[in-house]
């Protein structure tokens, strides 16, 4: 997409772009990493002091896909952001269509990324609450 007012400079404008993509990138991970510390921690406590009720195997694996699914996100933000290089090499070696090609690419990855982020939240959190509702009975 072209730049119509060309008051802003398009350097300023890619550094920006890049800028907030390394917050997204960074979001993501610390989002995952943390629910997975978190998760373990919660484990721990539920089998330990907690809770007298061991955890049933359709919970183990409800927990195990919530894991999962945070180790695929941080996973494709790995990729995404070793795509980005690879795309940045190209158009500094003015391949500018290849660079687009990755890009396309980087999007559904960055897209995936979120939605298996939320997918493994979900997930840890279902796990969650049926092992406290189980506590509260």
């Amino acid at each position: 997409m072209p730049i119509e007012n060309e008051s802003v400079e398009k350097g300023t404008l890619f550094k920006a772009i890049v800028e907030s993509a390394t917050a997204y990138y960074k979001t993501i991970v610390t989002v995952a990493s943390a629910f997975l510390g978190g998760s373990l921690i919660l484990v721990e406590q539920l089998s330990h002091s907690l809770s007298p009720i061991k955890p049933t195997k359709g919970l183990l694996r409800l927990l195990a896909c919530g894991w999962i699914c945070l180790v695929i996100s941080i996973f494709l933000i790995a990729v995404v952001q070793r795509s980005n290089l690879r795309s940045g090499k190209l158009v500094l070696e003015g391949k500018i269509e290849d660079a687009r090609r990755i890009d396309n690419h980087t999007d559904v990855e960055t897209t995936w990324a979120l939605v298996t982020l939320a997918a493994g939240i979900a997930l840890i959190m279902a796990y969650g609450y049926v092992n406290f509702m189980k506590i509260a009975e």
